[in-house]
């Protein structure tokens, strides 16, 4: 089960010299409080939940499962790639 996400904005939040006495649960975003994608969502959906959650990773849950972790930077790179092509000529590569 996913608790939630730690991004280095929620580790600048604390002082560094307080990061080996502070648990992961006090800085981390807590899973309902992050934007998630599901395993059917496309790169384009992807990215716009990104931007609405003002992230850099996207948790992808199916049936509250975690399936895997978005990057915005590798969705930039992918949709620079692939995104004016069709999606299943994409996903043979």
């Amino acid at each position: 089960k996913l608790s939630g996400i730690v991004s280095l904005r929620d580790a600048r939040k604390t002082d560094r010299t307080q990061w080996s006495r502070t648990a992961i649960s006090r800085i981390m975003t807590p899973a309902g409080h992050l934007v998630i994608a599901g395993p059917g969502d496309n790169a384009f959906q992807a990215l716009a939940a990104l931007g609405r959650g003002g992230m850099n990773q996207l948790p992808v849950l199916d049936n509250g499962e975690l399936r895997g972790l978005l990057r915005r930077e590798d969705l930039v790179t992918w949709l620079a790639l692939y995104g004016e092509q069709p999606i299943e000529a994409s996903q043979s590569r």
